[in-house]
């Protein structure tokens, strides 16, 4: 009976010792007691805590694009290459259109020759074409043949072509071709006189050699040969008294030569 009771009266000490000690169990076992005795006590542990979720939200990155920056090239050593020699002689540069000059003037035909002046006027339209207009007077040999005569009185006008273009100084070369309208007046010892009038073709070539930008000399060769007109011959005049005087007859061709001074501007 007295076992019982000490027996009985150690369990509740015990319950109680474990009640009280329970919050000082760790979790997942240990062994809990008074003095030798002892009691094995298993405690679950506690589920751990959710895991945590840590959402980051970002600023959208813009980038700006940059153009890309033009860069200079480099710089080029330009050579100066000189023109050939003659180069600036095929392109001549003139400043003088208008030409006014006078001219000696004589033409040769197959009986006879005539001799004169006059004066001539001429344009350059471009630096290698020009018209050219021309007035002048041609009597035949009067040293020849005192009492009969032969009076040209010529208006022509012709254009010319110059060689390599028109050069402001030194040699320029040029051809022509125009008309002659002529007035032929013949007269005889008594004083009769007989007119014609005939239109003549000329063809020929020419220097010209400028002194300078403003003055110039000049000289030329043209072939004439009748194209229409009057043909009354020596007209009132007597072939044995007609020495030295060529004859108006269509047939009859002549060869002209002129030389001249003129002034540019």
């Amino acid at each position: 009976m007295k076992t019982m009771l000490i027996s009985t009266l150690f369990l509740l000490v015990s319950f109680f010792s474990i009640s009280e000690s329970r919050a000082q169990v760790p979790c997942g076992g240990g062994i809990v007691g008074i003095g030798p005795f002892g009691i094995g006590v298993v405690v679950d542990c506690p589920p751990p805590p959710p895991a945590r979720v840590i959402i980051i939200r970002r600023r959208p990155v813009h980038h700006r694009y940059a153009p890309p920056q033009p860069v200079a090239p480099a710089p080029v050593n330009n050579v100066v290459v000189a023109p050939p020699a003659g180069l600036n002689d095929q392109v001549p540069v003139y400043n003088t259109r208008w030409t006014m000059g006078v001219m000696f003037d004589s033409s040769s035909y197959e009986d006879g020759g005539l001799a004169g002046g006059g004066v001539y006027a001429r344009f350059m339209m471009t630096p290698r074409l020009a018209v050219e207009g021309a007035i002048s007077t041609l009597t035949s040999c009067t040293s020849c043949n005192p009492e009969n005569s032969r009076v040209d009185n010529r208006f022509t006008t012709s254009a010319l072509w110059f060689f390599g273009g028109i050069r402001p100084e030194g040699l320029n070369v040029y051809v022509k071709g125009g008309l002659v309208f002529n007035n032929i007046t013949f007269s005889n010892h008594s004083g009769y006189e007989q007119e014609a009038t005939q239109t003549s073709l000329e063809f020929g070539a020419g220097l010209e050699l400028r002194m300078g930008q403003w003055f110039s000399i000049n000289a030329e060769g043209t072939f004439m040969g009748g194209a229409a007109g009057d043909d009354i011959g020596l007209g009132g005049i007597i072939e044995a008294q007609g020495k030295g005087i060529p004859s108006s007859s269509m047939d009859s061709g002549a060869f002209n030569f002129k030389i001249g001074i003129a002034a540019h501007f």
